[in-house]
C-alpha cells in the first residue's frame, strides 16, 4: 500500500509537460505497459495526454503524407516503447494544438485527437 500511494502522489505532482516522467510513474503500477499507462495518465489530465495503444499507432501508420511517418511506421503496434509513447503522446498535444489554432477553439486535447485515432478505419 505505501508503495501504490508513492505511485498516486507521484502521479499528481508531476510537471505534465514532461511525458517521459508521466508515462514512467504510471508505468510503475504493476501490470500497466504504455498503452495502460497513457491511458490512465489520459483519464486523469486529458488536456495533457492521450491514449497511445495498437489502434492509434496503426491509424496513424495509415494516414497518408503524415510528417512523422518515418518515425511511426517503425512502431511495433503491439510492443509500443517508453520513447515510442513519449513521441506519440507529443504528436498529439502537436495535433490539438494546430486544430485549436485552426479552429480558433480550445476544445481539442490530445485525449479527443486519440478517440479519432481509435475509431479511424475501423469497421
Amino acid at each position: 500500500m505505501k508503495e501504490l500511494h508513492q505511485i498516486q502522489l507521484n502521479l499528481f505532482f508531476f510537471d505534465h509537460s514532461d511525458i517521459y516522467r508521466g508515462l514512467e510513474i504510471a508505468q510503475c503500477i504493476r501490470g500497466l505497459g504504455i498503452p495502460g499507462a497513457s491511458g490512465l495518465l489520459s483519464i486523469l489530465f486529458p488536456k495533457d495526454f492521450g491514449t497511445v495503444d495498437q489502434f492509434v499507432v496503426k491509424s496513424l501508420q495509415s494516414i497518408p503524407g503524415l510528417p512523422e511517418q518515418d518515425r511511426i511506421s517503425k512502431i511495433n503496434p503491439d510492443f509500443i516503447k517508453l520513447d515510442d509513447g513519449l513521441e506519440l503522446i507529443s504528436l498529439l498535444r502537436n495535433e490539438a494544438n494546430q486544430l485549436n489554432k485552426a479552429f480558433k477553439t480550445n476544445t481539442w486535447t490530445p485525449r479527443s485527437i486519440d478517440k479519432v485515432l481509435w475509431s479511424y478505419r475501423r469497421n
